[in-house]
């Protein structure tokens, strides 16, 4: 992947994003893809799915997404957002607008060539998601400093409607992976466990070890929310 063709792209996807905030949602936050999926004239179906969350597919020249009814609210409204991106991307291609060969399924007039995932497309259609859920300017202009605390990771995700985690990622692409590290931790268990992280590796691994040595700091002052 060449950075300079997936930069053109992923400026492309965030302004796509943000259009949508300028036209559909004049009062910000929180951001619906089922409002944007009306919008751009696709249906929404939630069905009993298993082992995916979601898909597209074309019918009679129209698009239907499909949902999983078994996943979390918060995370039905990425997988939507990210599978809207993918018909953005088909009707772009239909119309011409996709004119080089840099993603894999629109290398033949303007049409996919095959049904197999792209992974570049697949990283913007999540870079899309992500901004429309959780717009990079609408979070700077709140103030938040790298100091980050509990309750304003939690306050971002219930005011956004994502997950902690999505919040927590966002949070540390907005001030670097070495300045932000986030952590969400079980104590139903015999021994803490981590459910997910967010930022660096080096110090997630540092106090991943202090805590499997039973370092209780490592909980109580670094990263625990």
């Amino acid at each position: 992947m060449t950075d300079s063709h997936y930069l053109v792209y992923l400026n492309a996807v965030q302004g796509w994003a943000n259009s949508f905030h300028r036209d559909l949602f004049p009062s910000g936050a929180p951001y619906d893809p089922f409002l944007l999926a009306s919008h751009l004239g696709v249906s929404v179906q939630e069905i009993d799915l298993k082992g995916v969350d979601g898909y597209v597919e074309s019918f009679k020249g129209d698009y239907r997404v499909f949902l999983s009814s078994r996943a979390p609210f918060v995370r039905r409204r990425f997988t939507l957002s990210h599978e809207l991106a993918h018909v953005i991307f088909m009707r772009t291609a239909k119309r011409g607008g996709i004119k080089d060969s840099y993603l894999v399924r629109y290398r033949r007039n303007g049409l996919p060539t095959s049904e197999f995932q792209d992974e570049k497309e697949e990283r913007l259609c999540n870079a899309f998601a992500e901004e429309f859920l959780l717009p990079t300017d609408v979070l700077r202009q709140r103030g938040f400093s790298s100091d980050l605390r509990p309750c304003q990771i939690l306050g971002v995700a219930s005011e956004f409607r994502v997950s902690m985690h999505a919040a927590a990622v966002k949070f540390s692409r907005l001030f670097g992976r070495h300045h932000v590290v986030s952590s969400l931790w079980s104590l139903k268990t015999p021994w803490p466990m981590a459910a997910w992280w967010a930022g660096n590796v080096l110090v997630q691994e540092k106090v991943a070890n202090q805590i499997r040595h039973g370092d209780p700091r490592a909980i109580s002052k670094k990263l625990c929310i």
